[in-house]
Parts: structure tokens; C-alpha cells; sequence
């Protein structure tokens, strides 16, 4: 596993509630037709149940276009208008397929940077507090 790479390029972002699953959901896409890279960031619209955290799914949920899923791997992120600097874990960045811990994705000029920036703040802010990672934004996370 190399240590940082330019993974692909982010051209499609959406930031919204799916009520019926329960779960806010934040996904950052190559393309708006599902046939490129991607990566899902899912929280819950409630709080974490005590099963929940008996099984350490009491945080975040990231899935990749790999069909990997893992719970709260983030150590630290950075959004900015021309890039978006994913830091996993050795543990997500296993279960979720990555090439390396660290994901550089460059951001397309039509993205809405605020959306991507205002959704993962709200997404990566879910559950456990020992989860929440390191987060930069001009945007900021406050």
C-alpha cells in the first residue's frame, strides 16, 4: 500500500436526508452516472443505538465503489475549491480497497465545494466523538 495518491477526480457531489433509510448521505462521484470511482459517506438521522455500540457502528459510514464499508476510519480531512484530502486509517483503508491511506481527489470546477464541505461536516460529526476526524475547510467545521 503506497502512502498518498491522486485517486480520480470529483465531478458530481450530492449532500442530502433519505428518510426511508434513516440516513443522511454525502457521496462524492467521478461521474452523475454511477459508472465511475465513488466514495459514500452515511450517517444516521437518529442517534446510535446501544447495539449500535456494542458492535462499533456507532460513527460515520464510508463505502466505496469496491463494495468495502467501514465505520469511522476518517483520521483527518481536507476540503478545499481544488481538492479534497481523504486520510483513512490502515483498518478503512483495507476494508474499504484503497491503493494507500491517503486519497488526494481533485475537485471539478462546476462542483459546489460548500455542499461537499457542509456535508461531510455533517456526516463525519455523527457518533462517537472518538471517531470525528481532523477536519480543514475554508468552509469551516464549527
Amino acid at each position: 500500500m503506497t502512502s498518498e495518491g491522486q485517486q480520480w477526480e470529483v465531478r458530481a457531489v450530492t449532500a442530502a436526508p433519505n428518510v426511508p433509510d434513516n440516513c443522511f448521505v454525502v457521496s462524492l462521484a467521478e461521474d452523475n452516472m454511477g459508472d465511475g470511482e465513488y466514495l459514500i459517506f452515511q450517517a444516521r438521522l437518529t442517534e446510535p443505538s446501544g447495539q449500535d455500540r456494542r458492535l462499533e457502528m456507532d460513527s460515520y459510514c464510508i463505502i466505496a465503489k469496491s463494495g468495502g464499508v467501514n465505520y469511522g476510519g476518517l483520521e483527518g480531512v481536507s476540503v478545499d475549491t481544488s481538492e479534497v484530502i481523504l486520510d483513512f486509517n490502515e483498518e478503512a483503508a483495507e476494508e474499504l480497497s484503497l491503493e494507500c491511506r491517503r486519497v488526494v481527489l481533485g475537485v471539478a470546477g462546476e462542483v459546489d465545494v460548500s455542499l461537499l464541505s457542509s456535508g461531510l461536516k455533517r456526516v463525519l460529526r455523527y457518533g462517537n466523538p472518538d471517531r470525528f476526524p481532523r477536519f480543514s475547510s475554508p468552509f469551516g467545521f464549527d
